[in-house]
Formats: C-alpha cells, sequence, structure tokens
C-alpha cells in the first residue's frame, strides 16, 4: 500500500473515532482497516451502536477529494451494499484529506457520507447528523491545480468567468486567451476531471463559479506581480489620476487593482493608498511622476502584471482603467489585513450579482 494513502487512512479513522465519540448515545464497537468484503478491500469498516441496533460504517479512502473523485468513490463505495441482508445497517461514506464544500454536495447527490482531515464532514445515519465546513485544506496543492492556475493558464480561467454562461469552443478560448489550443484542450480535460466545468456538444463553461475562483485564491498571492511602493506628495486619488494620464500619453497598459479598483466597484474599505497595475518599467514610471521610492510609510503601489491575463477585461470607470472583478478578488483575498473582508464584501455585491444576472438572462452562443 502506498504510505501516503495508508497515513491518511490512519487521520481519517482517527477522525471518525472523534466524530463518533461526540455524540451522546453512540458507542463504537469495533474499527478496523482492509477489511476484504464480497471480493474487495473496504478501507474502513466501523461498527457503533445505537440503543439497541448496531451500524456497520464503510469507509472508502481517496488521496484526492476533487468533486470527480469523490462520485466515483461513491459508486465503488455502493457496490459493497449488494453483499449485505436486507435490512441491515450499513452506511457509506468517502474520506480525503480535503473535501470543499461542493465536494460534499457532490457526495450528498450520491447519498453517502464524507468527512476528511481537516474536520470537515457529513455524516447521516441511525438518527444522527454531523454536518461541519469551513475548515481550511492543510494539505499543499496538488501539481494538477498548479497547472490549471499557472500564469498562461489562469488566462483560461479568466475567459471562463467573464461571462459564466457562455458554452466556449476550445478554439474560441484559445483565441480569446491568445493561448495554443493544444494547451487549452489540456486545461479542458482538467477542468471536467475536476468538475470546475460542464461539458455539451463539445463545448464547456464554468460549472460554479465561486468554487473555481476560491480554488485559483488558494493557488494565488498578489504579490506574484513584483511591485514597488513609493511616496507621493498628492493625495492618492490625485496620484492615481497622475498615473492614468501618464500612462495614456506613454501608451502604457495600467489598471487600479485591489482596494483602489474595489472602491468604485464595491465601495466598502477605503485605504489612502493607490494600487495600480502598469505594464512598464516602475521605476521608470514613478521617476517620471516624481514618486520617491521608501521602505515604510507608501502612498503609492505600483504592481507589474506577472502575466497580460492581469489587466484582461479592464474597463473604464469614472474616467480611470479598472481591472476586472476576478482581479480585484482574488488579489484582495490573499492582501493581509482587511483585504479577505473587502474581497467577501465584493463577492456579495458584484460578482455573485453578475452570475446570477448571466445566468436569469442567458448569452450561451
Amino acid at each position: 500500500m502506498n504510505e501516503q494513502v495508508s497515513n491518511i487512512e490512519g487521520q481519517i479513522a482517527e477522525q471518525l473515532t472523534k466524530l463518533l465519540g461526540r455524540v451522546p448515545n453512540v458507542n463504537p464497537v469495533s474499527l478496523r482497516r482492509n477489511m476484504r468484503i464480497a471480493g474487495s478491500e473496504v478501507d474502513i469498516d466501523s461498527v457503533v451502536e445505537i440503543g439497541d441496533r448496531q451500524h456497520e460504517i464503510l469507509v472508502e479512502v481517496k488521496s484526492d477529494g476533487s468533486p470527480s473523485v469523490l462520485r466515483r468513490a461513491a459508486s465503488q463505495l455502493k457496490s459493497f451494499r449488494d453483499s449485505f441482508p436486507d435490512g441491515a445497517n450499513v452506511y457509506l461514506a468517502v474520506g480525503a484529506p480535503y473535501i470543499s464544500d461542493e465536494g460534499m454536495e457532490v457526495c450528498k447527490e450520491e447519498q453517502v457520507g464524507c468527512l476528511d482531515v481537516a474536520g470537515n464532514c457529513y455524516l447521516s445515519f441511525g438518527g444522527i447528523h454531523i454536518e461541519i465546513k469551513g475548515n481550511k485544506n492543510i494539505q499543499p496543492a496538488k501539481r494538477s491545480s498548479k497547472f490549471l492556475f499557472s500564469p498562461k493558464s489562469s488566462r483560461v480561467i479568466r475567459v471562463l468567468l467573464s461571462d459564466v454562461n457562455r458554452w466556449w469552443q476550445v478554439q474560441e478560448i484559445a483565441g480569446e486567451a491568445e493561448i495554443s489550443i493544444g494547451l487549452v484542450s489540456r486545461l479542458k480535460q482538467k477542468l471536467l476531471e475536476e468538475e470546475f466545468a460542464v461539458q455539451q456538444d463539445r463545448r464547456v463553461r464554468v460549472r460554479s463559479p465561486k468554487r473555481l475562483l476560491d480554488a485559483w485564491v488558494e493557488n494565488y498571492r498578489y504579490k506574484r506581480n513584483p511591485l514597488k511602493e513609493y511616496y507621493s506628495f498628492d493625495d492618492s486619488a490625485k496620484a492615481m489620476e497622475r498615473i492614468a494620464r501618464y500612462c495614456n500619453q506613454q501608451n502604457i497598459p495600467y489598471g487600479l487593482g485591489l482596494f483602489s479598483a474595489a472602491s468604485r466597484v464595491a465601495p466598502h474599505v477605503r485605504m489612502n493608498k493607490a494600487f495600480v497595475f502598469v505594464d512598464a518599467n516602475l521605476d521608470d514610471v514613478a521617476k517620471g511622476l516624481s514618486f520617491k521610492p521608501v521602505s515604510s510609510g507608501p502612498n503609492v503601489v505600483l504592481l507589474k502584471p506577472f502575466d497580460a491575463g492581469v489587466l484582461y477585461k479592464s474597463r473604464d470607470i469614472d474616467g480611470l482603467r479598472v481591472v476586472s472583478d476576478v482581479q480585484i478578488y482574488i488579489d484582495l483575498k490573499t492582501y493581509k489585513g482587511r483585504g479577505e473582508e473587502a474581497a467577501d464584501f465584493l463577492m456579495e455585491h458584484s460578482l455573485e450579482p453578475s452570475w446570477r444576472q448571466s445566468r436569469n438572462t442567458g448569452s450561451a452562443k
């Protein structure tokens, strides 16, 4: 047996024992690992007593808790049910290092329980119901996730999130994202496997915008964009106007970001600091505007986009270019301090309403 999987099994067994131990009138009878049932092996076989009845819990443990893997594991588990006599109290569950809210919904759809190493779970049998959500993923990102959210790959995510109701062909995505058809094809397959996207007539669209965006956040930091801090004698509003005017004169792509952008889309938390993405040498821009480099007390932060996709779907608001809501969200969500609070406000008041409107009006081609 793979040592990693064996360790996960041990942790899941501990979690199951701990969870059931918190419930009154649930008495453990036995817990065995790697049991043979109907010619197949089940990872955890736990028997508990509730009142005067025994219940057998069969857990299939996976090293990957993505929705597609959970769905396959649920199907695998269901084959065990026929091996028990009618009336037997058998409950099926899937274990994994981490199970997202969407993964938990998959398990509910498949009518099986689930639990993970982080402490999230859904268990419902014998009159007891335990549901815990929100514990963070304590495992490092998978290589597949890093592939999905690398600089060029993330352009595909941006395209899909730009119109959540549209069904996209591979060629259309490649043209919009300015990357190869081959890369888009590989990414499409991975998005389908992870159930981030759904397919119809060889076209794809995003399945759950928020789940996809939050998975991106797990693999992103706003400081991926090289940044430098400066001091300007102008206040932040005047500094942003001067940066915009300079960039327009020099034909430099730019866009307000982070709090400066959020204040124009969904005002919530204001900062006396200007955040601007500038696709040029930052020191040259600062010199042209007489900004002074500082190590403390800056009121201007210039960021160089880590990829051209950062400025994708930037738009004009009150005469200034502002990056997309998607870019604002992932940057704020990874900004220490009040960034996460501002990102959640943006999600509630801008992103989610726009997704609902898109679904309701229907913009599929």
